[in-house]
């Protein structure tokens, strides 16, 4: 099946041209255009923009927008030489570079996934034996094609495009992704170039409001699974930290990581709690709606950390309000496949502003975006967040591509997790996604071969209830993995790019891997014992991990 896309034929079929009412559109510009809001020369009022409803939206859009962006197109199709390369065909037809552009449509659903969709990725999957999506993601070839096409738009006319285009395209690509979320209700949502962004805005916050007052700083309460890079965002911005830890183990499930995170809250009296939806070191799935019910009755503000939930835990995400966290945050480049640099910041409850009683009356302060702008205090969150300069927003435009293309492969009716085998089994796949139900068979299958060849089997970091159904797994290492690859690297000190350092045993064994065998994946230290974290997608296969697998064989020790 060849898919198509906008000016590189590999996205989109020929559609007509969606009738316009150009009548509609202009009776909502004059209803948004209000008093020197924040927007473009389209839309004063980022903010009203994104309140309409779905009809008046795409009136809106199609009517005022979408002829903007059709003599763009136009203008793009002029010069052969800035990446753009002619309109798309299908056959010998013409596609609307418009609806390629704006509706993505990809045919029927692929009838199965795995080796058969990995042309739709633009990862080297015939060089390196790829086990680590969890880590950046692998952008969709459509994703990356209508990526490519709204930068060169920008390039063809700045001024029209930052103007009249970048703006109101954006605030449909939110819409989009509040969709997909759920979270059109009872939540304020802003796009992101990372989830990074959006943690230190709420940290920050925090911490500004405590300075403000004069208060002594009141720490940050975390998991010892947690995301490393917090510790430092808290201590950029002057906030201690309290590690609650676990008893890591076989016995710790969901009640005991709520038990450890309640004392940890009594003993330090946090200003707020950080919790991973899932963890990317240790590859496990907290309880966060758990964690949110202990937080409302402490009055404890919670942000939760969604680096790895949207994509992989659809159905917790298709309704964000549900968790009962008070802040939100996401990636779309790793398990919905987009463009690198499109992220999310959810907040819920009371408005931006009000410290008091806010939901559950804990307080919470206004968040204030890392880089100010023209949007900053221009009516609330988006318009804050949405505009912080010139810069490349080309990931966040080809956001609802990326979506759309994410809905095409959950349409697959064979794939991993339809009929897993007894060890891929115990994955319980999402119902509502093939996409994550086979990722899940997939890295369960791949453990379970991987520790019986290396009789690793029985050594589980967490209790299974906190892992099983992801697309990322843990599999224990043979003891002899360290001394193997300090062997394989000494013996190339210096040679074939292989530097010369004092190696962790983590990290000597990923180079290792890496120089010697093109495996691509990540090795985890636990409590003095090593792990290799995997992570599948729509493209991945139980024999990807057949490389790792003979590179550690026991037998070799």
């Amino acid at each position: 099946m060849a898919l198509r896309c906008l000016f590189c034929r590999c996205l989109g079929r020929r559609v007509p041209p969606a009738p316009t009412d150009h009548n509609s559109g202009r009776r909502h510009l004059s209803k948004l255009a209000r008093d020197a809001q924040f927007g473009s020369f389209m839309n004063d009022d980022v903010e009203a923009l994104a309140a309409l409803s779905p009809a008046e939206f795409e009136a809106y859009y199609r009517s005022i927008v979408a002829p903007e962006l059709r003599d763009a197109l136009k203008a793009c199709e002029k010069d052969q030489n800035n990446g753009c390369g002619g309109r798309p065909h299908e056959g010998d037809a013409l596609v609307d570079p418009v609806e390629a552009l704006l509706a993505p449509r990809f045919g029927a659903a692929p009838g199965s996934l795995g080796e058969a969709v990995r042309g739709h990725f633009a990862l080297d999957l015939g060089t390196w034996a790829f086990l680590n999506h969890g880590a950046f993601g692998a952008v969709s070839r459509p994703a990356l094609c209508a990526a490519q096409a709204w930068r060169a738009l920008g390039e063809t006319q700045p001024l029209r495009f930052a103007d009249r285009l970048l703006l109101p395209s954006l605030v449909r690509s939110l819409r989009a992704l509040s969709a997909t979320l759920g979270s059109a209700a009872g939540a304020r949502i802003t796009l992101l170039p990372n989830a990074t962004t959006g943690l230190n805005a709420v940290v920050g916050a925090f911490a500004r409001r405590q300075a403000d007052r004069g208060e002594t700083p009141r720490p940050v309460l975390v998991l010892e699974v947690g995301y490393g890079a917090v510790k430092k965002m808290c201590e950029r911005h002057g906030l201690p930290v309290v590690v609650a830890p676990l008893p890591l183990g076989p016995g710790c499930g969901g009640d005991a990581v709520v038990a450890a995170f309640a004392a940890g809250a009594e003993a330090s009296r946090p200003c707020l709690a950080i919790v991973d939806h899932v963890t990317s070191n240790s590859a496990a799935r907290m309880p966060v709606a758990a964690i949110a019910r202990l937080c409302a009755e402490l009055r404890l503000p919670l942000l939760v950390d969604g680096a790895h939930g949207p994509g992989q835990l659809v159905d917790e995400c298709a309704n964000l309000a549900a968790l009962g966290a008070d802040y939100y945050v996401g990636n779309c480049h790793k398990w919905l496949c987009s463009a690198k640099g499109a992220a999310f910041l959810a907040a819920f409850g009371a408005d931006e502003g009000a410290d008091e009683g806010a939901r559950g009356d804990k307080g919470l302060p206004r968040l204030l975006p890392p880089v100010a702008s023209h949007g900053f205090n221009s009516g609330g969150l988006v318009s804050d967040f949405l505009w912080d300069g010139n810069r490349d927003y080309a990931a966040l435009l080809s956001l609802p591509t990326a979506l759309a293309f994410r809905g095409w492969l959950d349409g697959a009716t064979d794939h991993a997790g339809a009929h897993a085998g007894a060890h891929a089994g115990a994955a319980q796949p999402s119902p509502s996604s093939p996409v994550a139900s086979h990722g899940a068979a997939v890295v369960a299958a791949q453990a379970a071969t991987l520790e019986a060849a290396w009789g690793t089997e029985g050594q589980p970091l967490l209790a299974p209830e906190l892992t099983r159904g992801l697309m990322m797994r843990l599999a224990a290492l043979p003891p002899h993995a360290p001394a193997k690859a300090r062997a394989w690297l000494a013996s190339r000190s210096g040679v074939g790019g292989v530097a010369q350092r004092s190696w962790s045993d983590a990290a000597a064994v990923q180079e290792w891997l890496y120089r010697s065998a093109l495996i691509e994946v990540p090795v985890k230290a636990h409590r003095g014992r090593l792990f290799v974290r995997l992570s599948a997608h729509a493209y991945s296969s139980p024999h990807d991990a057949d490389r790792l697998r003979d590179a550690l064989h026991w037998r070799e020790a």
